[in-house]
């Protein structure tokens, strides 16, 4: 076991040299620091920093960018809305524009009526349609005639209306013959005519047109209600199939309906009592039914043919058939050998002419 003699504190001039090793390797430690801070971390830090910089210029410039397309967007829709504006502003003077050349007051309403008809009479309209009082034939008797004339007329008128509710009688009964109709129709069992003013429709075939006795009724009818003709004309069996073909039938309905109105005659039908878009034309039992039920109102319908009685009842409508025992003799007229004859009676001799003024 080793004694204290064996453990004696270094002397000082060992301490000494411990301490100078020591300051010397601090004094090397910080010689080689500075060396490697300038000659290697420094220029290090040089270039980071100029590398940094052009992107800072970057990032400024692409904000800068961002915030002025921001700008513009907001711009945008600023721009729009101006160029919008302006369109409308535009379109509105072409709609009053518009609207102002639509005012034009349609053909058969009486100058009276004329300065509140509205977009295209739309201001007069009733039922789709334009009221008799509005129109010409309204005060067409009053305009042309003298006092004894319209005595006249009326007496013919009343007379009229007394044979068609006859026709009631001889048609075949039903049990919607005399039942009011559901749309407001008058009883066919009433002796009252319908009010002045009413809408009525007048199916005649397209060979009655030159009747004198036919153009009389028309007349009758036309300046007390609102009427509507509806010209039959036969079917073309498919024939009218070109552009040619149509411009021929557009024509012959032209001329049936100049004979129709008859203006050399005595009895003339003119243009005020009876205007041009109330005279249409059909081909068919089933286009003249479709007329009718696109009318709101109907207080009666004369036909020829018992198939539009059958088929109009179904739907309220009253419905007198005419000229049924006539017919037969019509059609031996219109086949007759003599152009001649066949002429003399195609003027003289309408169905309803000899059914309602024989």
């Amino acid at each position: 076991m080793p004694s204290n003699d064996d453990l004696e504190s270094p002397s000082p001039v060992e301490v000494e040299e411990d301490l100078e090793s020591i300051l010397i390797t601090l004094g090397i430690f910080a010689i080689i620091s500075v060396v490697v801070y300038y000659w290697i971390l420094a220029p290090i830090f040089a270039l980071g920093d100029a590398a940094q910089q052009p992107n800072d210029g970057r990032h400024n410039q692409q904000t800068a960018q961002g915030q002025g397309r921001q700008r513009r967007q907001n711009q945008t829709p600023r721009r729009q809305n101006q160029n919008q504006v302006q369109m409308n502003v535009i379109k509105s003077s072409e709609v009053l524009s518009m609207l102002a050349a639509s005012r034009k007051c349609p053909s058969h309403v009486s100058s009276a009526s004329s300065s509140r008809t509205g977009i295209g009479g739309s201001a007069l309209l009733v039922d789709g349609m334009i009221p008799f009082r509005h129109g010409h034939a309204a005060l067409y008797e009053q305009s042309n005639f003298d006092t004894e004339t319209i005595t006249k007329n009326r007496r013919d008128r009343a007379r009229l209306l007394t044979r068609i509710f006859a026709l009631a009688s001889t048609n075949s009964g039903s049990a919607s013959a005399a039942a009011s109709s559901s749309n407001g129709n008058f009883s066919l069992s009433s002796t009252s005519p319908p009010s002045r003013g009413s809408t009525l429709v007048v199916s005649i075939p397209h060979y009655d047109v030159e009747c004198d006795k036919l153009r009389r009724i028309l007349f009758l009818l036309a300046t007390y209600y609102n009427l509507l003709v509806i010209i039959n004309f036969p079917p073309n069996n498919g024939t009218s199939t070109n552009e040619n073909n149509n411009d021929k039938d557009n024509t012959n309905i032209s001329e049936v309906i100049e004979k129709l109105r008859g203006s050399s005659s005595d009895n003339p039908l003119p243009e005020k009592v009876l205007p041009s878009h109330r005279i249409l034309a059909s081909q068919s039992v089933t286009g003249r039914i479709a007329v009718v039920r696109q009318l709101a109102r109907v207080e009666f319908i004369l036909d020829f043919d018992a198939d539009m009685k059958q088929e109009l009842n179904r739907f309220g409508f009253q419905v007198y058939i005419y000229g049924k025992e006539l017919q037969d003799l019509k059609k031996q007229h219109q086949s007759s050998s003599s152009s001649s004859t066949k002429l003399s009676l195609s003027k003289n001799i309408s169905l309803l002419g000899e059914s309602l003024l024989p």
